[in-house]
């Protein structure tokens, strides 16, 4: 069985320019996966998994939180495939 949570959720300023200004931020997701084989005990395990975009400050991060967001979870989709069944 599969399951998690996102434990994380995080705006940081990135790239700072001379006037101490960021000209970029990162967006951040973090999920806490559990992963529980039934055929395999060893198998088993929680792990975090995260990961990031950087967008311009030129753009709202209500213009481009939805296309983040879809990228970001499909990344970390992948990852959590990785671990899981790809190892099938």
């Amino acid at each position: 069985s599969l399951s998690g949570q996102i434990t994380g959720y995080e705006l940081t300023p990135q790239a700072v320019k001379q006037d101490a200004y960021a000209s970029e931020t990162r967006l951040k997701i973090t999920v806490r996966v559990n992963f529980t084989n039934s055929t395999n005990s060893e198998e088993d395990f929680e792990k975090l998994y995260s990961a990031y975009r950087d967008f311009s400050n030129e753009q709202m991060i209500t213009d481009v939180q939805d296309q983040l967001i879809q990228e970001i979870c499909d990344e970390i989709a992948d990852l959590i495939y990785n671990d899981t069944v790809a190892k099938w």
